[in-house]
């Protein structure tokens, strides 16, 4: 049998890491909710630059480096895009909330135990 006055200190503690636990999913969602704000960002600015490069229509950009071709500007602006969504996809990554343990066997325990004891 337990001590009884622990018993609230235990639970009380247990509220608290719950609560904190909580909080942390609430702004790893924010940076979620961020993430693909910028992912849409970066979805728009890939629609644009492939609609320029449809009107460009393979034509020869010269530049002071020497002329490209739209298939070489489209290869840097896909490779460009790539490494954004790379980050994009590590950041996310970085950013997932650890799996919140499921208490319900514990409370359940300590329900019995309390019946139990009374």
């Amino acid at each position: 049998a337990r001590d009884p006055p622990q018993e609230p200190m235990e639970e009380i503690e247990n509220l608290k890491k719950q609560h904190d636990l909580l909080k942390r999913m609430l702004q790893q969602q924010e940076q979620l909710r961020a993430l693909q704000g910028r992912q849409a960002a970066l979805l728009a600015l890939q629609h644009k630059a492939e609609q320029a490069i449809a009107v460009m229509d393979d034509s020869v950009v010269t530049e002071t480096t020497g002329s490209l071709s739209g298939v070489s500007i489209t290869s840097e602006l896909n490779e460009e895009l790539n490494d954004l969504i790379q980050r994009f996809h590590n950041q996310l990554r970085d950013s997932q909330p650890p799996t919140v343990p499921d208490n319900r066997r514990q409370a359940e325990s300590l329900s019995l135990t309390r019946e139990v004891s009374q």
